[in-house]
């Protein structure tokens, strides 16, 4: 007898936290809407059907869920625009306790609230997928040529278990872990940081699969919950810092208050790592949710200290609900967070480093921390800035700003100033950039002949600027310890002045200096711990090269001056 043939079905799934059930819509549904309900949602149902988008015809997604998940046509419900989606939330009741997932289609995942998705759902499933033997591959992005500006697609490269260990800034891994299961009800899963993309194997008789899902996701559960509970798999995968569960997380953010005026804790306020040009920022201000509407609470930087002196006492601290507005010149709010997304902190609990970024807590062994530290602050050097050039570089934004120019490359204004104080060279341009093996790469931006530093400036605090920062300068040394027959030509070609030629020699390349510059207007000048792992690995091997290696803040520049 043949056997019977096999479907697949590809799902979107987010477990959601545990506040969240089939009544309290508004809490995890964004802009939640009675009306946006087209199936369930009585109080005997244990699940409904949540819509998103406008009215039009039918997206080619609504085809397959009526015929391969659902058993009664919900077509007329939709459109046929891209920004179209459905989210089916359902309860499961599992082992005495309730859950809630979101099942997304189309752009039905935009429907909730982020906070609301249980983090580590979708790679602590890969990973237990992974542990009961699926492959492992890489999926997404990934930087694969020698310049970081050149992030191309990769195809799925097959890892082995042995070989595998996740740093948390390896994004392409651990926010997209992808598993090939050999499975009689899976195929495949991309396990993200949140949600988990899965394709499941249905066999014909079991399509549409509305009524075998439940099973499903009760082992989804499971496994889900058997690497929660299980730090010795979690540790074993991640060789740095470690997603914490959900129970951890709930332990840590009870005792966050009582540690923020800890003296052996560390707590400071940043900007969560969104894409925006921190120079616009005027002022930043403190929306307390008890005060009065239009009360102001107006500072020039983050302050975590200023934001405790607001409140009373500890007791009123409202991290969730206290916001942080960023105010351009205009007056106008140009971004906005709650102080949870804003504050960075690390403890120390006996042997274990725990670490608050993004509102979400990591682990790591207290040595590795202690180990990074000790690396950064060895390199930590004061640079000498002239007045002059701080005022130069001011007045000159301020010149652009009255030209009323669209884009004004601070950095670089910055560059030439700093440039002519030490008579160096300015590398800082697209025509000075070089290329190796077809990959286009700055030199620096700063080349200091007298001091023989090669000098890399980024303005910001960011983790992901720095991260860009901190690898310009290693892909350029690389090719100058390892490339020197072809970096060396080129790089003098560039040269204004030949006096300032650096060495083709053997060990040339280690007589220099490699300088990491960041330009530090409102904030103090720290660091992340997410920072600081990616630029240890990068410290470590510059060192091997030979080079030596420094790290220094400018302050005191104004880099959006007002139009008066």
């Amino acid at each position: 007898m043949p056997e019977e043939a096999i479907k697949t079905v590809s799902l979107n799934i987010m477990l959601l936290k545990a506040e969240c059930n089939l009544n309290n819509r508004e809490v995890y549904i964004d802009n939640y809407s009675e009306n946006n309900i087209i199936r369930g949602g009585s109080n005997s149902d244990d699940y409904f059907l949540y819509k998103s988008g406008h009215s039009g015809n039918k997206p080619n997604w609504v085809n397959e869920f009526d015929e391969k998940i659902w058993n009664d046509e919900i077509k007329d419900e939709f459109s046929n625009t891209a920004s179209e989606g459905l989210s089916v939330i359902k309860k499961i009741t599992h082992n005495h306790r309730d859950y809630l997932f979101a099942i997304n289609f189309g752009q039905g995942r935009h429907n909730i609230i982020k906070d609301k998705i249980e983090d580590t759902f979708g790679i602590y499933t890969a990973i237990a997928l992974i542990e009961q033997g699926a492959s492992i591959r890489r999926a997404g992005t990934r930087n694969i040529s020698s310049n970081p500006k050149n992030t191309e697609f990769q195809n799925a490269q097959e890892l082995s278990r042995d070989a595998f260990n996740a740093e948390l800034e390896d994004n392409d891994i651990i926010r997209h872990l992808s598993a090939v299961a050999d499975s009689s009800t899976i195929s495949s899963v991309i396990g993200k940081y949140g949600p988990l993309n899965i394709r499941m194997r249905f066999k014909e008789t079991e399509i549409p699969c509305w009524n075998y899902l439940d099973d499903r996701l009760k082992d989804l559960i499971n496994l889900f919950e058997n690497i929660q509970n299980n730090s010795d798999v979690v540790n074993k995968f991640f060789k740095g810092l470690r997603p914490l569960p959900s129970q951890k997380q709930n332990e840590l953010n009870n005792i966050l208050t009582d540690k923020i005026n800890d003296n052996n804790s560390k707590f400071f306020l940043f900007e969560p790592e969104i894409d925006y040009d921190p120079t616009l920022i005027s002022k930043i201000r403190y929306k307390l949710k008890s005060d009065p509407r239009t009360a102001h609470h107006e500072d020039e930087k983050l302050s975590l200290d200023y934001y405790l002196n607001l409140k009373e006492n500890i007791e009123e601290l409202d991290f969730i609900n206290d916001r942080i507005i960023l105010i351009n010149e205009d007056g106008q709010k140009y971004k906005e967070w709650s102080i949870i997304k804003c504050l960075y902190g690390e403890m120390k609990i006996d042997n274990q480093v725990y670490i608050l970024s993004n509102s979400i807590w990591y682990g790591l062994s207290k040595d590795k921390y202690e180990r990074v530290n000790e690396n950064i602050n060895s390199i930590i050097d004061n640079i000498q800035v002239d007045k002059i050039v701080k005022t130069n570089t001011t007045n000159k934004i301020l010149e652009a700003k009255i030209l009323d120019k669209k884009h004004i490359d601070k950095e670089r204004i910055f560059n030439k100033e700093f440039c002519n104080q030490i008579s160096g060279e300015l590398f800082d341009q697209i025509s000075k950039q070089i290329t190796i093996d077809d990959d286009k790469m700055e030199i620096c931006d700063i080349f200091d002949p007298n001091n023989k530093e090669f000098i890399h400036t980024k303005i910001g605090t960011k983790a992901a600027t720095l991260s860009h920062l901190f690898n310009q300068g290693y892909v350029s040394a690389r090719a100058y310890a390892s490339m020197k027959n072809i970096y060396v030509p080129k790089v003098n070609e560039k040269m204004n002045n030949s006096e300032h030629s650096i060495g083709n020699e053997q060990n040339s390349h280690q007589e220099y200096t490699i300088r990491y510059l960041i330009i530090n207007e409102k904030a103090d000048n720290k660091l992340t711990f997410i920072s600081k792992l990616a630029l240890d690995r990068i410290i470590t091997d510059l060192k091997g090269f030979g080079y030596k290696v420094k790290l220094s803040w400018v302050n005191g520049i104004n880099l959006d001056p007002a139009i008066e």
